[in-house]
């Protein structure tokens, strides 16, 4: 009888761990997918644009980002369909407008950290206003 006990008590732990985890990541948790995601900056000594942003918004059609890189004279932004599975992001970037290709991340409150396939070029941007505000 205690054997069952105990097993019970350990069953019922494993369900909240596991539980808690899923609800953590619902569509309906405190988590906020939107908004812009920058490392963009200012080079005062070359006068040089450095960065990148992401601006994730939504739509009746669902989420998109707005991608725009700068490696000294800032490209034209991208609009790519956003597909949100909890925390993780995923979107595709056509190679005819960047060689990037597909990019994995997790957003966090405070930050999108992620990789691009097709360079394997690590991001991490802070949660915060658009360097062009």
């Amino acid at each position: 009888m205690k054997r069952i006990f105990v097993k019970c008590i350990i069953c019922i732990s494993m369900l909240l761990v596991v539980g808690s985890g899923i609800c953590q990541n619902s569509p309906n948790s405190k988590l906020k997918i939107t908004g812009i995601y920058s490392n963009m900056q200012y080079n005062a000594e070359s006068g040089d644009v450095l960065g990148q942003e992401i601006f994730i918004v939504f739509s009746r059609d669902g989420y998109f980002a707005i991608l725009q890189n700068s490696e000294g004279e800032p490209a034209v932004p991208v609009v790519v369909p956003l597909k949100v599975l909890g925390s993780n992001i995923y979107f595709h970037v056509p190679s005819n407008l960047d060689s990037r290709g597909n990019f994995q991340g997790v957003i966090t409150g405070a930050e999108l950290r992620g990789a691009f396939s097709g360079n394997d070029q690590k991001v991490e941007l802070k949660r915060k206003n658009s360097y062009w505000q």
